[in-house]
């Protein structure tokens, strides 16, 4: 039952209404048969590479509408429709923060209202898309934040890039690390091998708010110092493999992704099982087997225990360093915002979608007006507006499970009855009608609405009813009713007819003037029931109104306005434009009641490619495939009448077919897309994207066939390596198998497809003999690792032992002998003997020495007595741990004053009686030239009388001047000779002297000669003088000095004795005394850090001559240590004038230095050019004061080490310099 209120007819229609022609604008989406989008709703959709999502630009998209996500509700406040699409969403990002979140796969709910009303200029009914504000567009992120079901996927690559970024340092090589009650230097090498999870950097969440990383560490100890604890010795190298175990704050923002690694502490690190090392990366299978066993040798030690926390600290350590580090996302209303603007733009261009259109069906429908209101249960069309007419005042009428509603107003059904009337002559009377071979004049006629029929009255005659001569008037009532032929469904010819049925059967009441006993026996008797013929008389009089009334009820508002049809009804406008058409039913009941009638029916709307299939590109999403390894990309979604297209994402071809097979040259994240083309009227394209993980493929290594060489000697070790993935870049860690760090190689390579391929070298010496299990790792810039080993046997070299050829030696004095030694095996120890060919037996020596790199130095010294002069053949023997020995001999000469007591003799001279192994000697020009020779007379005598010791003592006479006795005695340059001697003089008006010429010539004037003299009259006197012989000669004088103007003087000489002091070193006037030697090298900067160009550390100034920035590198063989990068050339200045300053290089080829020293006031000091040619290349530069030095490159090198002394001047008080100025 429905009320118009002043509306001739009001179509009323539900949401499934709206729903049915969303789904019929959608599935109409392609067809042709229109020139634009207007009316459609997309099935598929592409997102343009314009504009940002989060910060991040939209590189590309693709949208896909499923048909069975669309709906649709009443919104009241727009006075139209709310739009619901579920929407699957693929956007491309450029420069993601990880590469797997380059993709935002998601689904979302798009909200968008827009108001329903007659369309622009014509009298249909759509929803205006065109008149939507985007304010009323929203979407929503049903599953929540695209991102949020990767995070562990997300984060498992960020910490991975850090990796390949070096963030997350892969070789750590430290020193004087505390182990113990000593130290010992360490290696850690942390792995992210994504083809080997036991060595891949894994993360998970114990809790929501904690992200736990688990890095793998293979951690290697050598050089324990001590190398034992208490008796027992610590077993060098040991390596062991575990796992550091990090719990970071995690915190979730809209925005971003943020792990606080800057707040872990020692409570969220810990340690996993500690096991020895895998003999693939130690090489040498005893690096585990030494780890157990010092674990069980110092089990009260706790060696696990130890290690947990070493590491943990470092771990403490790794984690600060790290920082806080975020992942930028965009956020969830961002993405949101993004869609939103996007269907915005798109749904607002499509204008509109049609709902009621009867003028696609008659271009000449037309009423006096459309009104529209949207109620929250349903949408109302108003049509032909009266007196007093209130669209706000409709209710709800259509009948469960009814979709739509037509409703007539009673004043309407009643001006169709009565135009029925009109029309077919029932507003005249009597009307005659011939039926059943009767005539029948209807005489009046009443037409009423009553609830649930239309109800008839009136009268009629009967012409010659009786008898075939009498008539017979009768009144008539009846209800009639209406229904559909066929209800639910349209006839073959696509209509349904509204027809009529009688209610009963119809009231009759014959006029009383008849009696009614006559009329009964007439029935009885002649008309065999002429009763029953009257009431099928006027039944069918009856039927012949009501079909003109039905007709006409058709033929205007619901045939023409409605339908188009003319015999017989649709039940909506047949066509939807832009859409296709409507299949329309009426179902029974036909609701007649006082206030009008109500038509109630569903529909379907069909599109004009209705028969075309929807079938949506489709892939996995997800592939996993391993680098050069051909990955199966095929379409999930098969139509034979379809085309396909992949494009695999690695900036190859795209392929027109639906599965591929394709191989990826580098491991990564690529977005593969794929597409789909329905060749069918109407037929849509869709994409659909899928990211590719293409697994890292680590290299293959062959280090080689096993080799023999000597300890000590530099062997180039050389591994050759391929990589699939020809893009790869290589960098390369040897382990020697001894008790030496493991070390980055040199790396050449070339990367040309099909295959990158090099060779690591590296120059090593072994420090002792054995067999050595060499490895050597090749890592990738992906983290892929590939292992080789080869065996290297070392040979024992024996010791190289020098000493001097000859030396001298005095009876009776001590003598320490020492013997040079050097070993190529530095880590061998040694015991020494000396024989000292004397008869004396084989004494053991004192071993003192060095064991460092590249060779064992050493002495051994052994001290002895000669007790006779002659020459001895001394032997010093060397021998190492291993029963490698060295020899070498020494001519020792006994030897001494000859004669120093003057008891062995005397010699006739031309001056006199001369001691036997003496000559004299006289200064030029003095009166005594005879002692020279020059004349007879005697001034030299044996002494018998004045003897201080012995038989005999040396006298000289002389009347003036100089002269005396010499000796040259053999002597060794460096050694301290004290010689005395005893004196008396007969008076105080001459000098004894002794003198020695350190260079043992014989000239007495020499001002080498250094003297000293005495004066005392008439006793034995004491004289001494002492020097450092500077040739393998000195020479002993002793002499009188006497004055020309006095009589003759004379004095006697006796007991000269010599004392050679072995080991004292000459000393040297006004000599720099040296600090100790400073060294700066630059482990402890950070590697690839951009530097200032003119930069200070460790008080040396560092200033590249091109201007540019100075960085550190590891790059330059052999060992790879980190060395400051010169390009073209370096100026150095120290904080303070230099001496002793070496220079260490590195280098990738031969190259020429030119190397310039000055003071500080720019003189220069030393200049030198050298050729580059050894892997390390050290060059010292001589002198002192040294203030700068600029180094000039024919090519680029590094600069690995600069060693100097700062030196203090000041000056000494040697003995012998203030005593030769007081003299």
């Amino acid at each position: 039952m429905a009320d118009t209120h002043g509306f001739e007819l009001i179509i009323q229609a539900s949401q499934s209404v709206v729903v049915k022609a969303l789904k019929g604008a959608w599935k109409s989406a392609e067809c042709p048969d229109q020139p634009d989008d207007a009316g459609r709703i997309p099935e598929f959709m592409d997102i343009p590479a314009v504009g940002t999502i989060g910060g991040f630009p939209v590189v590309d998209g693709q949208v896909q509408i499923p048909q069975d996500e669309l709906d649709a509700a009443f919104a009241t406040d727009v006075g139209g429709v709310e739009l619901i699409l579920g929407i699957n969403v693929q956007i491309e990002i450029g420069d993601p923060p990880v590469p797997s979140a380059r993709l935002l796969d998601f689904h979302t709910i798009l909200h968008a209202k827009a108001p329903v009303n007659t369309m622009p200029g014509s009298q249909n009914v759509g929803i205006l898309l065109g008149d939507m504000v985007r304010a009323n567009v929203w979407a929503v992120l049903d599953a929540g934040h695209p991102l949020d079901a990767s995070i562990p996927e997300l984060l498992q690559d960020y910490v991975h890039k850090a990796y390949e970024d070096e963030q997350i340092p892969h070789l750590i090589v430290q020193n004087n690390v505390a182990f113990g009650v000593g130290t010992c230097s360490t290696t850690t090498q942390i792995y992210d091998d994504e083809a080997n999870p036991a060595r891949q950097i894994l993360n998970s969440f114990p809790d929501p708010a904690t992200l736990r990383i688990s890095i793998p560490v293979y951690l290697r100890m050598y050089a324990f110092i001590p190398d034992s604890i208490g008796p027992l010795h610590i077993e060098a190298p040991m390596g062991i493999e575990t796992r550091l175990i990090i719990d970071a704050p995690f915190e979730k923002h809209p925005e971003k992704y943020v792990a606080r690694f800057g707040d872990v502490v020692l409570a969220n690190v810990s340690v996993g099982p500690i096991a020895g090392a895998g003999s693939d990366i130690a090489g040498n299978p005893n690096e585990a087997n030494n780890y157990n066993t010092n674990k069980a040798r110092f089990s009260a030690l706790d060696l696990e225990a130890v290690l947990s926390a070493q590491l943990r600290s470092k771990g403490v350590t790794f984690a600060n360093d790290l920082g806080n580090r975020e992942v930028a996302i965009p956020s969830s209303a961002e993405i949101e915002a993004t869609i939103a603007d996007l269907f915005f733009t798109e749904l607002s261009s499509r204008s509109h979608i049609s709902i009621w259109t009867p003028t696609a069906s008659d271009d000449e429908f037309e009423v006096n007006s459309v009104d529209v209101k949207v109620f929250s249960d349903s949408l109302n069309i108003a049509l032909n507006s009266g007196e007093g007419a209130d669209i706000d005042a409709i209710t709800f009428f259509i009948p469960a499970p009814m979709e739509f509603s037509i409703a007539m107003s009673k004043a309407s059904l009643e001006e169709k009855i009565s135009q029925a009337i009109a029309e077919n002559g029932f507003d005249s009377f009597p009307k005659r009608f011939h039926e059943d071979g009767k005539d029948v004049d209807l005489n009046s006629l009443n037409i009423s609405v009553v609830n649930h029929a239309i109800r008839l009255t009136g009268s009629v005659t009967v012409i010659d009813a009786v008898l075939g001569s009498i008539d017979v008037d009768a009144d008539f009532t009846t209800n009639v009713g209406l229904h559909w032929e066929p209800s639910g469904v349209q006839s073959a010819e696509g209509f349904q007819e509204l027809k009529h049925h009688i209610i009963g059967d119809p009231d009759v009441d014959v006029d009383e003037g008849i009696a009614f006993w006559i009329v009964a026996i007439i029935l009885a008797v002649i008309s065999f029931g002429v009763g029953g013929v009257l009431i099928g008389i006027i039944s069918i009089v009856i039927i012949l109104v009501v079909e003109a009334i039905v007709e006409n009820i058709g033929s205007d508002s619901l045939v023409n306005g409605v339908s188009g049809a003319v015999e017989g009804i649709t039940a909506w406008p047949p066509e939807l434009s832009n859409i296709g058409r409507v299949k329309a039913v009426f179902f029974d009941p036909v609701d007649i009641s006082d206030t009008g009638l109500v038509l109630s029916g569903q529909m379907e709307v069909i599109s004009s490619c209705e028969t075309t299939e929807v079938v949506p590109a489709t892939t996995a999403k997800k592939y996993t495939v391993n680098a050069v390894q051909a990955a199966e990309l095929k379409a999930l979604r098969i139509y034979p009448q379809a085309d396909y297209f992949w494009n695999p994402g690695d900036g190859s071809a795209t392929q027109p077919v639906k599965t591929i097979f394709h191989a990826y040259d580098n491991s990564g994240i690529y977005l593969a897309k794929h597409g789909l083309k329905v060749n069918e009227f109407g037929g849509a394209q869709s994409r659909h994207f899928g990211l590719v993980r293409v697994k890292n493929v680590g290299p293959t290594v062959d280090a080689g066939p096993d080799i023999t060489v000597n300890e000590g000697e530099i062997v180039t070790l050389e591994a050759y390596f391929e990589d699939v993935e020809y893009l790869d870049t290589h960098w390369s860690v040897w382990n020697f198998g001894d008790d030496q760090p493991t070390k980055k190689g040199f790396v050449e390579e070339t990367n040309i497809k099909p295959k990158s391929k090099g060779v690591t070298k590296i120059h090593h010496a072994w420090c002792d003999n054995g067999v050595y299990a060499v490895s050597v790792q090749v890592i990738d810039n992906n983290g892929g690792v590939g292992t080789a080993t080869k065996m290297v046997t070392v040979l024992n070299v024996p010791p190289t032992v020098v000493t001097p050829e000859r030396i001298y030696a005095y009876t009776c004095s001590p003598i320490t002998l020492t013997g040079d030694f050097t070993d190529p095996g530095w880590c061998d120890t040694h015991v020494a003997t000396w024989h000292f060919g004397d008869c004396s037996g084989l004494k053991m020596a004192k071993v003192e020495g060095t064991n460092k790199p590249p060779a064992a130095k050493g002495t051994a010294v052994a001290s002895h007595i000669y007790k006779q002069c002659g020459s001895f053949y001394a032997e010093c023997v060397v021998t190492d741990d291993d029963g490698g020995v060295g020899k070498s001999q020494t001519i020792v000469e006994v030897t001494g004053i000859q004669n120093g007591h003057f008891n062995e003799g005397f010699s006739y001279h031309p001056a006199g009686k001369v001691a036997n192994c003496w000559h004299p000697f006289a200064l030029a020009g003095n009166p005594a030239r005879s002692a020279a020779g020059q004349t007879g007379e005697a001034v030299f005598y044996c002494e018998k009388c004045l003897v201080l010791d012995g038989l005999s003592s040396q006298r000289i006479v002389l009347s003036g001047g100089s002269a005396g006795i010499y000796q040259q005695i053999k002597a060794n340059p460096g050694w301290v000779y004290q010689v005395e001697a005893r004196y008396m003089l007969q008076s105080g008006s001459g000098f004894a002297r002794l003198g020695i010429d350190p260079f043992g010539q014989t000239d007495p004037a020499s001002p080498r000669v250094i003297w000293s003299k005495g004066n005392t009259e008439r006793a034995w006197s004491h004289l001494m003088q002492r020097t450092c012989a500077k040739e393998n000669l000195i020479t002993v004088f002793l002499g009188l000095e006497s004055q020309a103007d006095r009589q003759a003087n004379e004095c006697c000489f006796d007991v000269a004795d010599l004392i050679a002091m072995q080991n004292i070193s000459c000393e040297t006037v006004d000599k720099p005394v040296p600090e100790k030697s400073t060294c700066v090298d630059f482990s402890d900067v950070k590697e690839k850090q951009e530097l200032p160009a003119e930069w200070t550390y460790k008080r040396v100034t560092f200033i590249s001559s091109t201007g540019m920035a100075n960085f550190i590198t590891s790059s330059f063989p052999p060992d790879h240590i980190p060395c400051l990068a010169i390009r073209r050339g370096l100026l150095l200045r120290f904080g303070q004038p230099v001496e002793d300053l070496t220079l260490e290089f590195r280098y990738h080829r031969s190259i020429g230095v030119g190397i310039v020293a000055s003071d500080s006031e720019g003189v220069h000091i030393s200049k030198k050019n050298e050729e580059l040619n050894n892997p390390a290349f050290v060059v010292t530069v001589e002198g002192s004061r040294i203030s700068q030095v600029q180094i000039v490159l024919k090519g680029e090198a590094g600069l690995a080490k600069v060693c100097f002394r700062k030196t203090s001047y000041k000056q000494e008080e040697h003995p012998f310099y203030i005593k030769t100025l007081k003299q």
